[in-house]
């Protein structure tokens, strides 16, 4: 974990900049280059060690040589002036979200090792540590194709290189390294709630009394450990047995607060990418997710693009929202690389997939529809919520600058709608394969209608708070920007609110 965190470190905090979520996303970052070693071991030649050095030399080189670049502006510009109280507060909200996922990953100490943590993580984890041919021919043989060969190999990859430069190949330290991961996972969806919170009292509250935005700060503190608590609680035993569902699902999450409802930003956008590629480099199903998040940001962009139909405070110039677009489409490219090399390199296909289909596809629609209905209880709530709170709260939120709850739907009713697809469309008998499977596969659903019910938990704070936030909002326009439309009071770069958090312009250099 600490080889991880120190690959990672200054890479993340180059791309994503200082924010709540850069502190946990550290050994994120450091599972990404070890997943992409272990793409390369897999599909190439070499061994794993061999390619994650020169990876991780050359990421934090880049870092080293962006940071010495930009050494004026190290410290982001979203938080550089509201003073020592933002400081103490978030600070306090960052060790709130830590110490809610340290103690949910307490039942680490004596939860036993789960079934598909060993089947499937450990036997990649195995086949990647012994190199080229070993891997590969793990990855072609049929008679392995319930280990699901064509797995996505961060998991593997992570817990690989703990069993190379240690020596300790056992079971019960690949388990660890995956808990941990996924803790880290859980903390970076938890601490996008407290930025939300640190951004509605800058933005919201300018020249208001320091009590309010604090208060403000304190309330997205407390969404973000009740956010970890939950989504610990919604992936139970398996949020420690060495399970991936929760990591991805946690990693997809972070992916949607940061580029579809944190404001719009270089900072945001590329946070976003880094947690996107990890979800897409951890399972099947956070390919997906993936894709789709890349996606999404990049129609956000778009629409942020077209001003004649949106909001002023919304409008980026076409150029930005068209390298946006761009950056996107290379996150699609470097999340479909393993697919796509995958098949070139004929995986088994996995047998949920092969053989004659059990039961017709009206009957195994029927199944589907009733097991995960049964299951996403809490996305269907939070979805009534959200409607509800965006005819109250709508105008506030989009003052503040967060992103519209449809951008966030659209993603959790596309990837429900896949795996139902998948439950249907494959052979395995379909009611003792969905009784085994469907709570992983709800569950980042359902961690992302949490994640909502949070996010809409500090846009209420930011209006009930005041009394009139937006008309604050608008007198701070006007004297901001001597009337001027889009412009926001509370210092020189708030006056474009939807660009870069009010940070640093490393994708969208101030003019």
């Amino acid at each position: 974990m600490a080889i991880l965190s120190l690959a990672g470190a200054l890479p993340v905090r180059m791309l994503a900049g200082w924010r709540p979520a850069t502190l946990f996303a550290a050994p994120i970052g450091g599972a990404v280059l070890a997943g992409v070693a272990g793409e390369l071991t897999v599909l190439v030649n070499g061994t794993l060690l061999g390619w994650f050095t020169p990876l991780a030399v050359a990421a934090n080189a880049a870092g080293a040589a962006s940071w010495l670049a930009r050494r004026e502006s190290r410290r982001s510009r979203a938080f550089a002036r509201p003073g020592v109280w933002l400081w103490v507060a978030g600070g306090a909200g960052v060790l709130g979200v830590a110490g809610a996922s340290a103690w949910s990953l307490r039942s680490a100490s004596d939860v036993a090792l789960g079934s598909e943590a060993r089947s499937v993580v450990l036997v990649h984890a195995t086949a990647i540590a012994n190199g080229h041919r070993f891997a590969l021919s793990v990855l072609t043989n049929p008679s392995l194709a319930s280990s699901h060969s064509s797995y996505p190999p961060l998991g593997g990859a992570a817990v690989a290189l703990g069993w190379v430069v240690t020596g300790i190949d056992s079971a019960r330290a690949g388990q660890i390294v995956i808990a941990i991961l996924t803790g880290c996972a859980v903390a970076s969806a938890g601490a996008t709630v407290l930025e939300a919170g640190l951004l509605a009292s800058v933005r919201a509250f300018a020249g208001r009394a320091l009590a309010t935005k604090i208060a403000v700060t304190l309330v997205a503190a407390a969404a973000g450990a009740a956010f970890v608590l939950g989504a610990f609680g919604l992936g139970g035993v398996s949020s420690t047995n060495g399970s991936v569902d929760l990591l991805w699902s946690s990693l997809a999450v972070a992916a949607a607060g940061t580029g579809l409802f944190l404001p719009l930003g270089g900072e945001h956008a590329r946070a976003a990418a880094v947690f996107a590629v990890a979800a897409g480099l951890t399972s099947d199903q956070g390919i997906l997710a993936a894709l789709l998040i890349f996606v999404l940001v990049a129609l956000r962009w778009m629409a942020a693009s077209a001003p004649r139909f949106f909001s002023e405070t919304w409008h980026v110039s076409r150029t930005r929202g068209l390298v946006a677009i761009a950056a996107c489409a290379v996150g699609i490219a470097g999340v479909g690389a393993w697919p796509v090399g995958a098949a070139v390199r004929r995986a088994t296909s996995d047998d949920d997939f092969t053989g004659t289909r059990v039961g017709s596809f009206v009957s195994r629609t029927d199944a589907t529809w009733s097991y995960m209905s049964d299951r996403l209880y809490l996305a269907g709530l939070a979805l009534a919520v959200g409607v509800v709170a965006a005819l109250v709260l709508g105008r506030v939120r989009r003052h503040i600058g967060f992103g519209a709850d449809g951008w966030v739907w659209v993603l959790g009713v596309a990837e429900l709608v896949a795996v139902g697809a998948v439950y249907v469309g494959g052979t395995r008998q379909v009611d003792s394969w969905l009784a085994s499977s469907v709570s992983g596969s709800v569950l980042f659903a359902e961690c992302l209608g949490l994640s909502m019910f949070a996010w809409w938990c500090v846009v209420g704070a930011a209006a009930a708070l005041s009394p009139s936030p937006i008309a604050e909002v608008a007198a701070g326009a006007s004297a901001a920007a001597g009337g001027r439309p889009g412009a926001v009071s509370g210092g020189p770069t708030a006056a474009r609110p939807g660009l870069d958090a009010g940070g640093d312009g490393g994708l969208h250099p101030d003019t």
